[in-house]
């Protein structure tokens, strides 16, 4: 007799948790906060089931929060972290007023 597991309900950013286990194993870099699956610090949510490392000025990103979180007054803008207008780069973790 051969028994097959199937995994029924993966856990999503926002379900309900108890331990970080049950986060991390349906989402990469996702922590157990306040008994909700959500991204670890210094990650930012991309969809339901992606968390992704923030990210300094000029590197590649996906979500305007990737460059926030780190720098403040930054998005992703056209596939870069940049500073936002009305500020401009100084080295990779500040924009100026």
């Amino acid at each position: 007799i051969q028994i097959f597991s199937y995994k029924i309900s993966a856990r999503e950013l926002g379900s309900d948790c108890g331990t970080e286990r049950d986060c991390k194993d349906d989402v990469v870099a996702s922590q157990c906060l306040q008994n909700r699956c959500t991204c670890q610090s210094y990650y930012a949510r991309v969809n339901s089931t992606f968390c992704i490392q923030s990210t300094l000025l000029g590197y590649d990103c996906l979500v305007p929060e990737q460059c926030s979180m780190k720098v403040a007054n930054s998005s992703c803008l056209d596939g870069v972290c940049r500073c936002v207008d009305g500020f401009l780069q100084f080295r990779k973790h500040t924009c100026l007023a």
